[in-house]
């Protein structure tokens, strides 16, 4: 992170139990989870990042992570 760069971050709001669902996944996933969510903060997108189907145009991303045989997304705007 380069200086000034969390000044330039956009705030994160947590939806209902989201922040929770969150702290539940395995850490590897978290990481990757929590780091794609700072790259959208700053306007960024995550190299596992895709546009959600069905909702073209609105900037809705999900990244999706599998771990131990089950598959962890999720969505961001």
């Amino acid at each position: 992170m380069s200086p000034g760069e969390t000044e330039l971050a956009k705030p994160l709001f947590w939806m209902g139990s989201t922040h929770e669902d969150l702290k539940a996944f395995p850490a590897g996933v978290r990481q990757a989870v929590s780091f794609a969510l700072f790259q959208a903060q700053l306007g960024r997108k995550h190299v596992d990042a895709k546009v959600l189907k069905g909702f073209s145009g609105a900037g809705v991303l999900e990244v999706m992570s599998d771990f131990d045989g089950d598959t962890y997304r999720t969505v961001t705007r």
